[in-house]
């Protein structure tokens, strides 16, 4: 728990134990005591009008309406009679002092007083709502005000760590929608398909369901899941490493798919390759906003399919369609759909899973580091901290477990660099923004954090246990240069990736 929750918590324990007591206090003791003396003052004043033979229903009417219900007085003949009460509420009641009606008797005290030579018993109204407002309802919005007021002192003084805005972000994620591994929320998706307009949404054909088309769609959820052969010329000649240069930090979703089919486009000769993405009732493309149309969705049983075809796409997730792959074919040869299925599990890897996830978060740092250049010049650097054997950890770790894996490291760069702008970039990168007043110390001070081993045992599960892990790092400094953050940034990754094709556990920089 961060100081500021502590410091809260402590303040609202405090206030809350001190407001129970103060409010105890007004309504045991305060109120009564107010009431009483109110009671006092009238019937003082009552008593001198009655001597001085002066009393009029002008006297009477200035009393508080809700203070009392009826005033008596011993006679002489030491009779009570009822000298003050309401008439219209007691109409046709008999009235005993020592006798309060039923209907009256939670609200009444009883109070005696003897005043001069008169004697006098008086029906008091016990929640004579005016004692209520001044005495708790007024000081408790009083004591809540101030509360409200430290609160915000606290908030300005401490503010949210940054290890807390990455959780809270989190937490907004996991609540939205409840959605499954990978399900765009509205927002996400708005922002995927930017000019798009749901006014352009095709209405809904009620019609019986493609029974076969639903059982080929299940066979592409198997193949998904799947390892299976692939071509050897696909597996020596596929630009792997263009698509994998493609995923940089502050890539567009729609820059991503755009750049990679055409390099994808390039290899297999594929015409008018596109991805639809899955959005309520249709599939929309989220470069031309054109929605799919049924009548095109063809999904192949094997590469002989000829004209427009469909590849289902469940890269996140089996248990919802996200979209389809697109594309037009008319060659002789027939295509590979081991080949193709590769390349797309490729394509939506858990790296590319962030440029569409990640995006709006990226443009925030992107502008913070902005911000930062134009405010500090030259002294500022980006350091982005990565995993190494990356792909060993995929293989062996569950999807929950890569998340806490994840989480950990994040945790760990948090405590140890906190006072540095720190941003996430999942999975396994964490980034850093800071000031470089001096650069050696800045590279010996992450050098250190690397190198220390004991310290990167961290937690999976109580079935696996712990894992170790080593880290490799890129940092680029701004110097002299007239550059834009976001190339700082990639600059950045790419050392990361010299630093893990060296073999990893080493610090690459400018």
């Amino acid at each position: 728990m961060s100081v500021k929750n502590i410091i809260i918590l402590f303040l609202t324990i405090l206030v809350v134990i001190l407001t129970v007591f103060i409010l105890s206090f007004q309504y045991f003791y305060e109120v009564p005591k107010n009431q009483n003396d109110d009671i006092e003052e009238v019937l003082f004043k009552l008593t001198k009008e009655i001597e001085n033979k002066t009393l009029t229903n002008k006297t009477i009417s200035s009393f508080k309406s809700d203070l009392f219900y009826v005033i008596w007085i011993k006679n002489k003949k030491e009779e009570w009679i009822p000298i003050i009460y309401d008439k219209n509420r007691f109409k046709n009641t008999t009235l005993y002092p020592d006798s309060v009606p039923k209907n009256l008797s939670n609200n009444v005290k009883i109070v005696k007083k003897k005043i001069g030579s008169f004697n006098y018993i008086v029906w008091g109204n016990r929640f004579s709502l005016d004692y209520y407002i001044a005495n708790i309802l007024i000081l408790f919005l009083f004591i809540a005000l101030i509360y409200l007021i430290l609160l915000f002192l606290i908030t300005i003084l401490f503010g949210n760590s940054k290890k807390e805005e990455i959780e809270e972000k989190q937490r907004e994620k996991e609540n939205k929608d409840e959605r499954l591994d990978y399900n765009l929320t509205e927002e996400e998706f708005d922002g995927l398909l930017s000019d798009y307009n749901e006014e352009d949404e095709e209405e809904p054909i009620n019609k019986e369901p493609d029974l076969e088309k639903e059982k080929i769609t299940d066979d592409y959820k198997d193949l998904w899941i799947k390892h299976f052969k692939i071509s050897d010329n696909f597996k020596s000649n596929f630009p792997f490493e263009k698509i994998y240069n493609l995923l940089k930090f502050g890539t567009k979703p729609e820059d991503y798919i755009k750049d990679g089919l055409e390099i994808a486009k390039e290899y297999f000769g594929f015409v008018n390759p596109k991805i639809y993405v899955s959005q309520k009732n249709v599939f929309v493309d989220p470069l031309t906003k054109e929605i799919l149309p049924e009548e095109k969705i063809e999904i192949p049983l094997k590469g002989d399919k000829k004209g427009d075809v469909c590849i289902p796409l469940f890269p996140y997730t089996i248990k919802k369609l996200f979209g389809y792959f697109y594309f037009e074919w008319n060659k002789s040869d027939n295509f590979l759909i081991a080949d193709i299925l590769y390349f797309l599990k490729y394509f939506f890897s858990e790296e590319a899973k962030t440029i569409f996830l990640n995006h709006k978060e990226q443009e925030d740092t992107i502008e913070y580091l902005k911000e930062k250049m134009e405010k500090k010049g030259d002294d500022v650097f980006v350091a982005i901290i990565g995993m190494d054997n990356i792909d060993k950890i995929k293989l062996d770790l569950k999807n929950t477990e890569k998340e806490k894996l994840n989480k950990n490291v994040l945790d760990k760069v948090l405590d140890d660099f906190g006072a540095n702008y720190i941003f996430n970039i999942p999975p396994f990168c964490v980034g850093i923004i800071g000031e470089d007043s001096n650069k050696e110390k800045e590279i010996e001070k992450i050098e250190k954090w690397i190198s220390d081993i004991e310290k990167h045992n961290y937690p999976i599960s109580n079935q696996y246990g712990n894992i170790a892990l080593s880290f490799s790092c890129g940092i680029s400094f701004k110097n002299n240069r007239n550059i834009h953050p976001l190339t700082l940034i990639n600059e950045a990754e790419n050392y990361l990736k010299i630093a893990r094709m060296q073999g990893g556990n080493q610090i690459v920089s400018d």
